[in-house]
């Protein structure tokens, strides 16, 4: 299975991993963005109304 790239949407920083498996990375899906926790600890989840 190939890697592919999350990347946060409110900082920029990425890592490649499987697709099937964010759940094991520090990233979560928030109406279909990814955000590193780093972020969504320091915004909360008001990071999806900054558009």
């Amino acid at each position: 299975m190939a890697k592919v790239k999350f990347q946060c949407n409110h900082c920029g920083i990425s890592t490649y991993w499987y697709r099937s498996a964010i759940h094991e990375l520090s990233y979560q899906k928030i109406d279909d963005k990814i955000y590193c926790d780093d972020c969504i600890n320091k915004i909360g989840h008001k990071a999806v109304d900054s558009d």
